[in-house]
């Protein structure tokens, strides 16, 4: 006989899924905050030597989504752990 009852499986999967959805947000949101600093202030400032103002929006943007994939990024560990 199982030592666990089937809604406890249940209940460890769906943690189990969610930590997964939470690892592949926190994967997204690092990859989209890298992705607005570097297409924003480092191509302004390596191909125009300029900045424009829209660029410090957007880089802000960028380390927000990165601040917040930290945030999150305890609840998306893998499953194992």
């Amino acid at each position: 006989m199982p030592t666990t009852n089937l809604p406890d499986r249940l209940r460890d999967r769906e943690i189990a899924d969610l930590r997964a959805r939470m690892a592949l947000g926190v994967k997204i949101l690092t990859t989209g905050g890298y992705a607005m600093i570097g297409g924003t202030f480092f191509k302004d400032l390596t191909e125009r030597h300029a900045l424009a103002p829209l660029s410090y929006l957007w880089t802000g943007a960028g380390v927000a989504f990165l601040g917040f994939a930290i945030f999150l990024a305890p609840l998306g560990r893998d499953a194992g752990d």
